[in-house]
């Protein structure tokens, strides 16, 4: 899979390949729980209401929230259960509907309460409900802090970054790359992670513990100026029950 953009997707990695075998209703059943005991104790979305059904390992999310930030919490949070290999996203938002103006307006004001983000002077325009985000920035990271920034703002059903980070060589990218994603690192993926690199774009090999953990890993690299683009190719497999995950 392969992803230039840090946005959120409403089916998360509908291509991954799991290594994990599925005992049938039981499974699911047992599964199902677990998910929704992780939407319960959200702090954030536990008062939603918000419906998980598993079959084979695949996730589908119902309910309404109020922004694309709580739908895609709620992914992610789906996403750390163990044996979960796809999630799929049907969650209604409730503030869709509002005129662009006042949706990219919305986003501008909220991009003031943060200096890292409104020092990039980056470029908001609406369609449909739907955010892109333009412009350079020094740090690749500030993408990450301006899409979640505009998925808190009522009214916004998807954010596009088209956001510009540094050029730089492939041997600089894959030296940052294997640092943020190698075993000394404070924010590494638990996995087995073999990245290379091509004219800017990464490919990621191996596998990993979560589907979350999938993501993560993508995030992390998008993160890394230079990037221009992720091929996803890792493989969810799940570590044996008695060993304990963490959830963040």
């Amino acid at each position: 899979m392969r992803s230039h953009l840090p946005t959120g997707l409403a089916v998360l990695s509908a291509m991954v390949v799991a290594a994990a075998a599925f005992g049938g209703p039981a499974e699911d059943s047992e599964m199902t729980r677990r998910v929704s005991e992780q939407l319960r104790r959200s702090a954030i979305l536990g008062h939603l209401g918000i419906d998980a059904r598993v079959h084979d390992g695949r996730v589908v999310l119902t309910g309404h929230v109020r922004t694309l930030s709580q739908a895609w919490e709620a992914t992610d949070l789906a996403a750390k259960v163990r044996d979960v290999v796809e999630v799929e996203s049907r969650i209604d938002l409730e503030s869709r509907g509002g005129s662009d103006a006042a949706i990219g307006s919305a986003v501008k004001r909220s991009f003031e309460d943060h200096p890292e983000v409104a020092a990039a002077g980056l470029g908001v325009s609406v369609d449909a409900g739907t955010v892109t985000l333009t412009g350079k920035v020094d740090d690749a990271r500030v993408r990450f802090a301006a899409a979640d920034v505009a998925a808190r703002t009522e009214g916004v059903v998807a954010v596009s970054d088209r956001i510009e980070t540094p050029a730089k060589d492939d041997a600089f990218i894959l030296k940052a790359v294997t640092a943020i994603l190698g075993a000394g690192s404070f924010v590494r993926v638990s996995g087995k992670i073999q990245p290379t690199v091509k004219d800017g774009v990464v490919t990621l090999e191996g596998s990993v513990a979560r589907l979350y953990d999938r993501k993560r890993a993508e995030r992390l690299v998008l993160g890394v100026n230079g990037v221009r683009g992720v091929e996803n190719h890792l493989e969810v497999k799940p570590m044996r029950p008695d060993l304990v995950i963490p959830l963040d």
